[in-house]
């Protein structure tokens, strides 16, 4: 699971790592993005990369209302192409969102420690992300992400169960 995350790095990093030609505001550091709050998006529309800010909990196009729940908020990448949420997002409406730690909370003796996890090199990285838009009864859109989780790789596996796929920036250009 993924449910909370960081992105303090400067602007300019964003846009070197993944080819971005500019990102239009300046955003402020964030070191506890959290489920329901907006956070960056970057999506392949009509051959340019472009980064939004988006909220963080999908809701389907086809949905009777904008109500974000607690399952939204990342799609287990085992179950992706096969739950009704999130099987035409996966196929067709795929982004990155960028970071540069994530937090998973460890069990312990004395309850529950939070962990940040950073790449050794302090990189910009970026999740896999699926998003959908939502229209309410005006047309209005309300754009929505979600974060792809799996299970967790030998570095995580003794802090968390699952942990969110990470987009290695070489391989960042094949998303659509």
């Amino acid at each position: 699971m993924c449910g909370r995350f960081s992105y303090a790095a400067p602007i300019h990093l964003l846009t070197d790592a993944f080819g971005l030609l500019d990102a239009p505001w300046d955003y402020p550091p964030r070191y506890n993005i959290a489920p329901g709050q907006l956070l960056m998006a970057i999506t392949n529309e009509q051959g340019t990369r472009q980064v939004n800010l988006w909220k963080w909990g999908l809701v389907p196009s086809w949905a009777k209302e904008a109500k974000v729940s607690y399952a939204t908020f990342n799609a287990r990448a085992e179950t992706v192409f096969t739950k009704p949420m999130f099987r035409r997002p996966i196929r067709r409406q795929r982004g990155l969102v960028p970071a540069d730690g994530f937090y998973e909370w460890k069990n312990g003796h004395e309850g529950k420690l939070p962990m940040r996890i950073v790449l050794t090199d302090r990189a910009v990285f970026a999740f896999a992300g699926i998003y959908d838009v939502w229209l309410d009864a005006e047309q209005r859109p309300l754009h929505t992400v979600s974060i792809v989780t799996t299970t967790p790789n030998t570095l995580m596996a003794d802090i968390h169960n699952r942990m969110p796929v990470r987009i290695p920036e070489q391989n960042s250009h094949r998303f659509r």
